[in-house]
């Protein structure tokens, strides 16, 4: 039977209580110290908050299994040996590789700085980045999760597939950000990912969806509690339980890659697609654009009709 409404928050399991694992409480003094200044410097630095708390999290991650020694303590073997748990823990490898990165991070900072005096991740390698591939929502799952949805997520569902928005974009989207006195109407997306704003065109049927939302001149469409630094978490959970309802083996994410596959079959143009994304470089565009088997099908027919008829044996 299919669900008469989309899920709520209160509906996810944990979703209002969910709460960091870990917190500063589990350092001594002197790691303590040692991680506020380095989340400090990163602020200096202009990094976002979505990089600050990943940073903080893997640190804490590592101070809890290094217990009761400290992170000032740990040797190389004892951060293999958390590397290795988090194989057995069964994590990707896309995320191992953000796992080993933040944590060499962190290390390499406490060197430079004078809090150690060898920096115990030197020699232990970044885990080779798995190959990307796109995961575009089917056509015919995004459809039934469109017609299942109520008011809210089915708005949630159509700017994540027909405009290519991040969770933390749909989180964000204010009143006046949606240009519908221009011809064509614009989203403009001030703050993407990384900080980086963009426009994107707002076809008259995704204006249509959000009509209903847009009361008042001014503010955010969406009720939503805003967590700084995890930005789009509500929307993220939201919608992924919703398709996790229907039986949709897809996540939030995977609207987006509906979108920038779409786009790029129906333009051939990458840095037009590349642009709509708000990518910063083409090569993380071409993760999202899979390309269509028919046209790879037709190119490759027309390159086979350039041979020519088949030949004898010459005697």
């Amino acid at each position: 039977m299919l669900p008469q409404r989309s899920a709520r928050l209160s509906d996810v399991p944990g979703g209002r209580a969910m709460r960091p694992r870990f917190d500063r409480s589990i350092l001594d003094a002197a790691d303590r110290d040692a991680l506020a200044e380095h989340i400090r410097d990163m602020k200096r630095r202009g990094l976002r908050p979505p990089t600050l708390r990943n940073r903080e999290m893997r640190v804490l991650d590592l101070a809890t299994h290094l217990a009761p020694r400290t992170l000032l303590q740990a040797t190389t073997a004892d951060i293999e040996q958390w590397l290795d748990a988090q194989v057995n823990r069964g994590l990707s490898q896309a995320t191992r590789v953000s796992y080993t990165a933040n944590i060499r991070s962190f290390y390499g900072w406490l060197a430079r700085r004078g809090y150690l005096t060898e920096d115990p991740t030197r020699e232990i390698p970044l885990p080779r980045r798995p190959h990307a591939r796109p995961r575009p929502i089917p056509e015919a799952d995004l459809e039934l999760a469109l017609t299942t949805a109520d008011q809210r997520m089915r708005a949630w569902l159509v700017l994540g597939s027909y405009c290519g928005l991040r969770a933390m974009e749909i989180h964000q989207v204010r009143r006046e950000d949606i240009l519908d006195h221009l011809d064509p109407p614009i989203l403009d997306i001030p703050e993407g990912k990384g900080g980086r704003p963009r426009k994107v065109p707002l076809p008259a049927e995704v204006l249509a969806e959000l009509a209903p939302h847009m009361t008042g001149r001014r503010g955010r469409l969406w009720a939503l509690d805003q967590q700084p630094d995890r930005p789009g978490y509500h929307v993220s959970i939201l919608v992924n339980a919703h398709l996790r309802q229907l039986g949709i083996p897809h996540t939030c994410h995977s609207l987006r890659h509906r979108y920038g596959t779409r786009i790029y079959q129906l333009s051939r143009d990458l840095r037009l697609t590349q642009e709509l994304l708000g990518h910063s470089s083409p090569a993380t565009t071409q993760i999202y654009t899979q390309f269509s088997q028919d046209h790879a099908a037709a190119v490759v027919a027309h390159l086979g009709s350039l041979l020519g008829p088949r030949r004898g044996p010459l005697s």
